[in-house]
């Protein structure tokens, strides 16, 4: 009897290594079958995923595209600002729009309400306060004169669409500094900040500068300027008075040989300015390198139209 109970255990053993060496044999032909589906499987999706893209490639290309002469009429309907959006949609448009900005020789650049500046072919930015106005051969540039931070970079922008082939620029004094501030190495939140700082404390008149190092762009900003206008009031004269901090100098933003003048308009002033103010224009002119200006530096007062050289 304990021989047939051995003789049987021995038989279940056997039994057992027969069907674990089965099992690892199904197994590894299981996953020999899988990695010879996978390239399969792999092979169809790119396959597949090719035969739609050809597809839908075709299905674009057989869609009628707009005559390229009457794709430009409508650009030519859309107002100032979204054409000088769209010049990023492709170069055809790109090309047609630049060399409607490259008749543009004369800009003026306001700082004022912008509610004035509607109608009679102004254009108004979606996000911000800033409003446009081009004609055959001049661009008018309105901020309102509670800008933020967006305004800010978006008047920049503007501004810099223009910049070579301006002939005559008007300017207001605080676009004067913005101008000089974003030329330089400081952000201009940082500029925005300083300037709510200043009218919170109440010091905007106040001789408050920053310090900035001197940097040196790749470009003259107006290389082609011949006539420079900044108009200013009183308690704008600050403005010009820190253009000197941002460590930019009057060369980087015109070429001094081509000026044929430069200008400072007073419009709220018929007498001659106090020290104050002087001091402030002092400051300007050191930056702008007046002395050397002869007969093509003014000072203009706004009522009497006097002249001051």
């Amino acid at each position: 009897m304990l021989h047939h109970f051995q003789s049987t255990s021995r038989r279940q053993r056997c039994r057992m290594a027969s069907t674990g060496h089965e099992t690892n044999l199904q197994t590894s032909v299981l996953s020999t079958i899988r990695e010879k589906i996978m390239p399969l499987q792999l092979i169809r999706r790119i396959s597949l995923r090719h035969r739609k893209n050809h597809e839908n490639v075709e299905r674009e290309e057989s869609k009628p595209r707009l005559p390229e002469h009457l794709l430009l009429r409508i650009i030519d309907r859309c107002d100032a600002i979204e054409q000088i959006r769209l010049r990023a949609v492709c170069t055809t448009i790109k090309n047609h729009v630049d060399r409607q900005i490259e008749k543009v020789t004369h800009l003026t650049v306001e700082k004022r309400d912008i509610d004035n500046a509607t109608g009679g072919g102004w254009s108004r930015h979606r996000h911000a306060q800033v409003s446009l106005k081009m004609t055959l051969n001049s661009a008018q540039i309105v901020v309102d004169s509670k800008w933020t931070s967006r305004d800010l970079t978006t008047v920049v922008a503007a501004m810099s669409v223009y910049r070579n082939t301006i002939l005559e620029a008007v300017i207001d004094a605080p676009i004067a500094e913005l101008l000089v501030v974003s030329l330089s190495a400081l952000d201009l939140n940082r500029w925005y900040a300083f300037q709510c700082y200043m009218k919170a404390m109440n010091v905007f008149d106040e001789d408050m500068h920053m310090d900035c190092d001197f940097v040196k762009p790749e470009k003259v900003y107006w290389p082609l300027i011949q006539h420079l206008t900044v108009r200013t009031t009183e308690q704008q004269a600050p403005h010009l008075a820190r253009v000197i901090d941002y460590g930019v100098k009057c060369n980087w933003v015109l070429d001094r040989q081509n000026l044929c003048r430069l200008r400072i308009v007073f419009t709220d002033l018929d007498s001659t300015p106090s020290r104050k103010v002087s001091r402030h224009l002092y400051h300007f002119r050191c930056w702008a390198g007046s002395a050397g200006f002869d007969h093509r530096y003014e000072q203009q007062l706004a009522k009497t139209q006097s002249v001051m050289i």
